[in-house]
């Protein structure tokens, strides 16, 4: 029995062509992971004031290198590695090693530090191993404050530091890595918001991520001026969005990114999935999340995978006594796929980085999809709908369809974006054993429809996969400002 047929709970009239799908963990859970965070340390020399690693991890460790490539030799086509956690991994003695490993998977491979205690050689590395993306974290730029945060190194350390790394580009010539900037918003530190986006804009930065403080943990400092019950002050969250605000304005051409919807007004839930940063209530599912278990992983330091920095203190296997397959398609993944599904896993239900809708025990399953009503449809390897269509996030992706009784034809619109590192992109499309390809030799975007016959005796569920050849970044192509990795733009897929 085929696991459509095993997972489809009722059929609605067919009139409505609409199916049921009662557990759809399975279709949506990648073969593996595609995004990893990999702790290569939880060792720092930095004792900042919002951070749980000293109260977690003592005085810390380094990942064994021969675990890392063992990590990295079970990995299959990774989309994103980002090689940190609770350490500074800017100091962690394989760097270079790990960024070139890391590399070599095709995977955009990224990192987030302080940079201020970061020796020149090492700053060095970053550049000559093409590292993708640095992210560094900056929270103050007068000394005072960032002492009374950091505990550590200065900002001239940091200031140097920067202008290294800036030149290092130039040396070789190169354009990465790309660089943005990460803040964490208090209350003690608003005011250095300004100065922060300054030196971004006089470093060519042209993102900085705000995060707006949390406490998961519990360590010394409270925060009771930032937050009441784990959530932002109404005096916060003003002051945040004012000073936010007044800096949007003042520099238009640096995206100021709040990492959450914390600072808006929490609509009402329905049966279309939205941000959702409140305690989940009753009755409410979680359709996805930042690191969702269907396509991510974190691995500590120690070789534990968990489900994401929420959990980290739950372990769903070790890398030294199993393998990345085994782990990932395991039981006690499975039952935290199923309960985070459900919107039953109590720490997911409070996450502030969740998607959430209301639903009854299945899920609906249309004959079409559009973004503005069938969210759920898209199973794998997809980026958040937007209005009119949606980027697949990945090279593999895939949909569910409900097909009518008499439908004859599957229809699927989009766009396929022209290839930089080959002379062709082709997209395949797999239904049901045969495979349809779209070709796209020319410098620009191709806009496609293919027109598919379905074949006779097909499920009332159907699944649709999808494979490029060539994902893109516009950002790091300097073809636009979009950072992410880009497949292929869907528009429409019906069944007539």
């Amino acid at each position: 029995m085929s696991i459509l047929k095993k997972l489809v709970a009722r059929f609605t009239s067919p009139s409505s062509f609409t199916a049921r799908i009662s557990d759809i963990s399975a279709l949506k859970t990648q073969y593996l992971p595609q995004e990893f965070w990999i702790e290569l340390t939880s060792k720092c020399p930095f004792d900042c004031v919002f951070c749980s690693r000293a109260a977690l991890r003592g005085k810390g460790e380094h990942m064994d290198f021969q675990l890392y490539k063992k990590l990295i030799a079970q990995m299959r086509n990774p989309r994103v590695i980002r090689l940190n956690y609770s350490g500074e991994s800017i100091h962690y003695p394989y760097l270079s090693e790990a960024i070139a490993l890391a590399k070599a998977t095709g995977a955009r491979v990224e990192l987030v530090t302080v940079l201020g205690s970061a020796k020149p050689r090492v700053i060095e590395s970053l550049v000559k191993e093409k590292l993708d993306r640095l992210t560094i974290s900056i929270h103050a730029l007068s000394e005072p404050v960032y002492q009374q945060i950091y505990g550590h190194s200065t900002v001239t350390s940091l200031r140097e530091n920067l202008a290294l790394l800036q030149s290092f580009k130039k040396t070789y010539n190169s354009h990465l890595p790309l660089i943005d900037f990460a803040f964490v918003a208090m209350e003690r530190n608003l005011k250095e918001l300004p100065f922060v986006v300054a030196l971004a804009n006089d470093s060519g930065v042209r993102q900085i991520d705000i995060h707006p403080v949390i406490r998961r943990d519990d360590i010394p400092e409270t925060f009771s001026q930032e937050l009441i019950a784990g959530n932002l002050t109404s005096h916060f969250r003003l002051s945040l969005s004012q000073a936010l605000g007044d800096l949007e304005a003042a520099y238009p051409c640096i995206d100021l990114n709040v990492s959450n919807k914390e600072l808006e007004h929490t609509p009402c839930l329905g049966a279309y999935p939205i941000a959702y940063p409140s305690l989940l209530p009753e009755g409410a599912k979680i359709f996805s999340c930042e690191q969702n278990p269907w396509d991510t992983v974190h691995v500590l330091a120690n070789g534990d995978l968990v489900g994401c920095e929420v959990r980290d203190q739950i372990p769903l296997g070790n890398l030294n006594n199993s393998d990345l397959h085994s782990i990932w398609h395991g039981e006690s993944y499975q039952v935290f796929r199923r309960n985070y599904a459900a919107g039953m896993d109590e720490k997911c239900r409070n996450c502030i980085y969740k998607l959430a809708y209301l639903s009854d025990t299945a899920m609906d399953v249309k004959s079409y999809f559009r973004p503005d009503e069938c969210q759920q449809q898209l199973l794998i390897g997809w980026h958040f709908a937007e209005s009119h269509h949606v980027w697949s996030s990945t090279n593999d992706a895939r949909v569910v369809l409900a097909r009518p009784l008499n439908a004859t034809h599957l229809v699927i619109a989009g766009m396929l974006p022209a290839s930089k590192k080959a002379d062709v992109n082709v997209l395949k499309v797999s239904l049901a054993g045969a495979e349809h390809k779209v070709k796209n030799s020319s410098e620009k975007h191709l806009p496609f429809k293919l027109d598919i016959l379905l074949p006779q005796g097909l499920e009332q569920l159907i699944i649709i996969d999808f494979n490029v050849s060539h994902v893109f970044t516009p950002q790091q192509q300097s073809t636009g400002t979009d950072a992410r990795q880009l497949g292929f733009l869907l528009s429409e897929i019906k069944c007539l």
